[in-house]
């Protein structure tokens, strides 16, 4: 099982559809009402991204973390967005898969 954060992006979404293609289980952690948005075919999984619990919560028995959460189109006056979300989006991530024991964790920036 793949784990997306970030599925119901534009890299996301494209990411997702693309291994449930291939034939990949694809698991999308999905905020309360993003769910339509979640590629098709994967399995969803509601939680806060922001949060490692909830993102271990959607990792158990995942083999792979793929982290897409990220501010869109990035730019210098936007750093406390980026500390606020990216940042800690990610920190959440990484301790979810540490705990959770994920082989492999992918991160685009």
């Amino acid at each position: 099982m793949i784990l997306i954060t970030g599925a119901t992006g534009y890299l996301g979404r494209a990411l997702g559809e693309n291994l449930v293609h291939r034939g990949h289980p694809v698991r999308a952690l999905v905020r309360a009402g993003s769910e339509s948005r979640a590629p098709r075919g994967v399995e969803r999984a509601l939680g806060d991204a922001l949060q490692a619990d909830s993102v271990a919560a959607a990792a158990a028995g995942c083999h792979t973390l793929v982290h897409l959460v990220g501010t869109p189109h990035p730019a210098s006056w936007k750093q406390r967005e980026f500390e606020r979300i990216d940042r800690a989006s990610l920190f959440a991530s990484v301790d979810a898969a540490v705990r959770q024991g994920v082989g492999h964790f992918v991160y685009v920036s």
